[in-house]
Formats: structure tokens, sequence, C-alpha cells
């Protein structure tokens, strides 16, 4: 399904930017491309689980370690910013995003209840000691729709309306939470 999500493009840098930054601050780290994935899906899918609407409109695939953005991770979209950089590690090897910037305009992009979900996020995770796997395993548990993916077809898009279960059941019988409801008729209205 195809979301429509106002200032979509600033949303994702933002999110990427604000990850990258408090994640370094608060873990005293840089955050790693993995660890990025897993902050974005847990931003889309808890927004969507809450509102019936993901944050960002990602498009995810279920990999081993869990669900990973295919704009960025194979389309390279969203690597290069005023407020961050992806490079690798000399080191381990790995792709660590960097902040480049003490701006924090990007914010603007943001309501209230996006940036206490971010905040929420980073008091989990921004832990010198949670590590990449940590937030693998975690996704693994809390994000239902990478369960019925990976267990159907691995290394494959990940459904959203998976998230809701008996969803057209629950929306005829009238027991849908609001956010089950929006997702139902979004999805209806838009053809999917």
């Amino acid at each position: 399904m195809e979301f429509i999500i106002p200032y979509r493009e600033k949303r994702i840098e933002g999110a990427i930017a604000f990850f990258a930054s408090k994640h370094k601050e608060k873990a005293k780290k840089n955050l790693s491309q993995t660890a990025l994935y897993k902050y974005l899906a847990f931003f889309d899918f808890n927004s969507l689980e809450d509102s019936g609407e993901p944050a960002l409109g990602l498009t995810y695939i279920a990999m081993e370690r869990g669900p990973v953005p295919s704009e960025i991770y194979k389309e390279k979209n969203y690597r290069k910013s005023n407020y961050y950089k992806f490079l690798e590690n000399k080191e381990t090897k790995a792709i660590e995003i960097i902040p480049t910037s003490s701006n924090s305009d990007y914010l603007e992009y943001f309501s209230k209840y996006d940036k206490k979900l971010m905040n929420n996020l980073i008091k989990i995770f921004a832990k010198r000691w949670v590590t990449t796997s940590d937030m693998s395993d975690a996704s693994h548990e809390k994000i239902k729709a990478w369960k019925k993916t990976w267990k159907n077809k691995k290394n494959s898009v990940i459904n959203m309306a998976d998230t809701f279960d008996n969803l057209e059941e629950k929306y005829i019988n009238h027991t849908a939470t609001m956010a089950e409801e929006h997702f139902y008729i979004s999805q209806k209205l838009h053809g999917n």
C-alpha cells in the first residue's frame, strides 16, 4: 500500500539525522547502518500500530536481521545530507552514520507524537551496551509483519497490513481499534 505522507522525503532525512545524532549523544558511539534500519522500522511500525499510518512509509524487506528499508539499503537513497553522512568504519568495515551538523531544524517536520515516539526509541536502544544484535532480536519479537513475511517468504517485501490480524472481520464486527479502522478505510480508499 502506498502511503501519502506530507514532506515524506524531509521526514525520512530528519529521522535519520535524529537517530544518528541522538544515538551518538546517548550511547557515545556512532550509529551503525543496521541499528539505523531498526530505528526506522520501529518508528514506522509503532506509528502504524498506534495510528493506522506509518511515520515514514518506507518499504521494508524481511531480511534475517529484521526489517530493512529498501530505499536506503538497495536503492542507496537518503545517504547524503547536510545533517549526516554514511561512512565505512576502517576497523570494522561496517557502515556508520555520522552526524555532521548540530542544527536540528529537521525536527520541524515531526509532530509531538512523532518526537515522543523517536525519543522513546532512543531511551530504549541508545545505550553503550545495546548491540545491533539486540536491536535485531527486538525487531524479530515486536514487529509482527516481519515475522509473518519471514515465515512465508524470506527476503521479500513486508506487507504493512500484516501488522493487523483479522482486519476486515474486526471492521465488520465493529471490534477494530481506531488505528485498525483508519488503516482499513485508507486501504479500501486507495484500492488495496
